[in-house]
């Protein structure tokens, strides 16, 4: 059970930038749902895993920005939306130093309209390798992340793939460094129609243990 937030009602009580939802009355969505999976570790290290779950919503709230109308605002389905699939996941320890790690989602989905739920992929998948040097004190991660089939509330959108890189350094037993670059090719992808998202991305840090 989850009662509309006081961001939603407030959110849908006025005019917005590009349109009003006023005198739209969101009730309670509700959710029932299951999973279950196994994991198998082998002798030398590697494990499996595998899960597959079903979850059904009930009235689902959701946010909605319409390019025709221009009017934005949260919304209720009237009906039963589903998500059901499975995760399948693999991490391998190649030597001490190098280890290979892939994980891949297939979600089947289907709104009230019996249409593909909006923004849910229907294909995750990210595939990752890590070594490590200088007695791992040095990890260094690269990571591939790849989003399929999925559609937004007007048109489809475009599969994408992004390549990420991260580093750990361990300076002492206190103090700990890290940097990444996040969608290191600078490739352009949407996930939301109308909004942009994050092209090449630097990060450096420092985590400090007391």
């Amino acid at each position: 059970f989850r009662a509309p937030s006081l961001a939603e009602v407030s959110y849908n009580s006025g005019p917005t930038q590009f349109g009003t939802t006023e005198g739209v009355v969101l009730g309670e969505e509700l959710s029932r749902g299951f999973d279950v999976g196994a994991e198998l570790l082998l002798a030398e290290g590697a494990l499996l895993h595998m899960s597959y779950f079903d979850q059904r919503v009930d009235d689902e709230i959701f946010y909605e920005f319409d390019l025709v109308s221009f009017e934005d605002g949260y919304r209720q389905e009237s009906g039963a939306s589903r998500s059901k699939g499975v995760e399948l996941g693999a991490d391998i320890p190649l030597t001490e130093a190098l280890g290979f790690d892939a994980s891949y989602t297939y979600n089947d989905t289907k709104d009230s309209t019996d249409q593909q739920r909006v923004r849910r992929p229907t294909h995750l998948a990210n595939l990752g390798v890590s070594f490590s040097l200088m007695d791992s004190r040095l990890r260094l991660l690269t990571n591939l992340r790849y989003s399929a089939d999925t559609r937004d509330v007007s048109a489809p959108l475009e599969d994408y793939a992004l390549l990420d890189l991260s580093a750990n350094y361990e300076l002492n037993s206190q103090v700990q460094l890290f940097g990444r670059i996040e969608n290191l090719a600078d490739k352009e992808y949407l996930e939301i129609i109308g909004f942009n998202t994050p092209g090449r991305s630097a990060y450096l840090g420092a985590r400090f243990s007391f």
